[in-house]
């Protein structure tokens, strides 16, 4: 009798430790799911999926790629206003999110020189905010590397995102060491790091022809 004890109880702790184990591997595989089913970005911006709770290789797909893309590590791109079911694929399972795309918001700004005035468009970050503050201001820019008109501010602007990729002529930016406010006129090919403030718009043609006529 003893010995039958021994053994319903020795069975009842192998059945105890089965069942465990069994509701720990649903478990596991429950809590497989992106890191965000929703996601709004502007476009131009870049966002990290991330497929939790396993370590199989996940296959990627954007509903639509012009206005989201997605890579084969989860890393999408916000590409034009609309939106993009962004699914990741295990076997037979999906997992998806949704992503939201806006426009950027910009600024309107207007820029005299001379008996000339430019348009341009600032973009919406925290240096830009900034430097809005101080509007309307009236400066004189100094003409330097046959590429730039710049001002040095009084004062330091935040930065947010700083590049060094190639600029672009009519770029409308901001150079932290000597607080530049700087916009680019023409191209040498020189790469730097710089805050991007914004862009001075091209002329349509229709304006160009009439700049012509009134000279």
């Amino acid at each position: 009798m003893k010995n039958f004890n021994k053994v319903r109880i020795s069975l009842l702790g192998l059945l105890v430790l089965f069942v465990g184990f069994s509701f720990l591997t649903l478990q596991a595989e429950a809590a497989v799911r992106l890191s965000k089913s929703k996601v709004s970005m502007v476009v131009g911006a870049s966002y990290n999926l991330k497929l939790e709770g396993t370590k199989k290789t996940a296959k990627w797909k954007s509903s639509q790629t012009k206005v989201a893309s997605v890579n084969s590590k989860g890393v999408v791109k916000a590409k034009k206003k609309g939106t993009a079911k962004i699914t990741a694929t295990i076997g037979k399972k999906n997992y998806t999110c949704t992503v939201t795309v806006k426009e950027k918001k910009t600024y309107a700004i207007k820029i005299k020189t001379g008996d000339r005035t430019l348009s341009g468009k600032l973009e919406d970050n925290s240096a830009t905010r900034e430097l809005i503050k101080l509007f309307p201001m009236k400066v004189e820019m100094e003409n330097l590397f046959d590429r730039e008109m710049c001002y040095q501010l009084k004062k330091a602007l935040p930065t947010q995102t700083l590049r060094e990729d190639s600029y672009k002529v009519g770029d409308i930016i901001y150079w932290p060491p000597e607080r530049s406010f700087v916009i680019l006129y023409k191209q040498n090919g020189e790469k730097f790091e710089r805050q991007q403030l914004g862009t001075i718009q091209k002329k349509t043609k229709k304006e160009r022809a009439k700049r012509r006529q009134t000279n």
